[in-house]
């Protein structure tokens, strides 16, 4: 619980870390399986194999990250910053609150998510 009378820090850094986890687990697979997911989605092709092979053959290593730079590193360096700032701060204020241990790590991160969703989605749409 936090000290009364203690000076809360904010967790900026948090700012930072988001952004980078995010962008990071879309370079290490989350684009390319999205890129196979749209050429699947898209009619394209019959398998994921069958596009992976595709962009494999004709595209080479970087039709996977095709369309990545810019707006895709953008969207991860923007639906990164809940991921982490607003779970901080929520688990922060529910912690003030009495609430505390799995249940408002779980609470936390749900807000997060939720939170991401639809920033992400209001993202998309514009």
């Amino acid at each position: 619980m936090p000290e009364a009378g203690k000076k809360r820090v904010v967790a900026y850094e948090k700012l930072v870390i988001g952004p980078v986890t995010t962008v990071g687990e879309m370079v290490m697979g989350g684009h390319w399986l999205e890129m196979l997911k749209v050429q699947k989605q898209a009619g394209t092709y019959k398998s994921y194999g069958a596009a992976a092979a595709h962009m494999w053959k004709d595209l080479g290593f970087y039709g996977f990250y095709k369309g990545f730079w810019p707006a895709g590193f953008f969207q991860g360096c923007y639906k990164g910053i809940p991921v982490l700032f607003v779970q901080g701060e929520v688990k922060y204020m529910l912690n003030e609150r009495n609430f505390m241990g799995q249940k408002a790590d779980v609470a936390a991160g749900v807000t997060a998510g939720v939170v991401q969703v639809r920033k992400g989605g209001a993202l998309c749409k514009a």
